[in-house]
């Protein structure tokens, strides 16, 4: 019997063959019993200092600047909607909680009257003026999704006899036959590549074999469910570009680490591919405008709060490199990207 996600992950694919890679993703991140985000105790979901650990740092969780910058770009938006009486924010993929916790704080000393519904799988820190949901509520007026489209199942292609080829994950059989004539061995075989036919996605040719390209389907369904929502703010943060990602990315306690190993224990992601999810929004009625983090942080007097902070303790010390990395060009000031995405009243 399956005990494991990997178990369970090896049974599938004997049973019904490789999996397109988007499945293979769904199931490590999202597996009820063994997902890396769904699992209990899931390690990239909970602060440092719960005992649970954390794989990465985020904005959020960096210093609080983060969260009034994000509310000041919302109560931005609250104002030109009118100043209404009742505003919603639907965060997605809510994590810790701390990103809602400070911008509804920053919201409501702003005089905005914001419900703020963080939505996880997991819930995170309760705080005054946040609700959690499994589930985004039908309606709302604003979005924020912080590092959340790169987790959202993706494609991904090879390049490989002239023509692209869909990705996917099977079973390493010459290992699993060497495990299964060894009677000493404790494990079963690995998980290895496999490629699934052609493609039926239009991308630029490749130049040589091998090369790859991820397809974010997910990005363009999200942000119709937004639209439908009626939100007419909607606020993206992730790193990318303006290109289709060259490959999956996966990490582990802050370092790079194998896609195919230890189902649930890996976060699998991918620079998001913002020239889609700007070509998508103005079908759906947006105006988008795109910066990195860097200028987005500017905008708001980052270097204000960094020059105003005690560097005289450790705290102090502390809070000021906190915000120098959120801001070096050299780092996440660059790589991570800002779309704001307005509809007109």
């Amino acid at each position: 019997m399956a005990t494991t996600l990997a178990d369970r992950l090896r049974e599938r694919i004997r049973r019904d063959g490789p999996l397109p890679f988007a499945d293979w993703m769904q199931a490590c991140l999202y597996d009820p019993q063994g997902g890396f985000y769904t699992r209990e105790g899931a390690a990239g979901v909970h602060p440092a200092g719960t005992g649970l650990g954390t794989h990465f740092a985020t904005g959020p969780t960096l210093h609080p600047f983060f969260a009034q910058a994000v509310a000041a770009d919302l109560a931005e938006a609250w104002r030109a909607a009118g100043s209404p009486k009742a505003w919603t924010v639907a965060e997605f993929g809510a994590g810790t909680g701390a990103l809602a916790r400070d911008a509804a704080a920053a919201l409501r000393k702003a005089g905005v009257p914001v419900d703020w519904v963080a939505v996880d799988v997991h819930p995170g820190q309760a705080a005054p003026g946040v609700r959690w949901s499994a589930t985004a509520p039908a309606a709302f007026d604003a979005a924020v999704a912080n590092e959340f489209l790169d987790a959202l199942p993706f494609d991904l292609h090879e390049w490989r006899g002239g023509r692209w080829n869909r990705v996917g994950v099977g079973l390493d059989e010459e290992a699993t036959e060497a495990e299964d004539a060894d009677e000493d061995a404790d494990e079963e075989g690995p998980f290895a590549w496999r490629l699934l036919g052609e493609s039926r996605i239009h991308l630029p040719p490749g130049r040589e074999d091998g090369e790859r390209r991820v397809a974010m389907p997910g990005m363009p369904l999200w942000l119709d469910a937004v639209a439908r929502a009626g939100a007419r703010f909607a606020l993206v943060v992730d790193y990318g570009a303006a290109v289709p990602a060259r490959d999956v990315r996966a990490f582990r306690d802050h370092g790079p680490a194998d896609a195919l190993d230890e189902p649930g224990t890996v976060d699998l992601t991918a620079d998001v591919d913002f020239a889609l999810l700007q070509s998508h929004a103005a079908r759906a009625g947006f105006k988008a405008d795109l910066e990195t983090q860097e200028s987005f942080l500017l905008r708001h007097g980052v270097l204000d709060a960094i020059n105003a902070t005690d560097r005289s303790d450790v705290a102090g010390a502390s809070s000021y490199l906190r915000l120098r990395q959120l801001l070096l060009p050299t780092g996440l000031g660059v790589a991570f990207k800002v779309l704001r995405l307005q509809r007109p009243a």
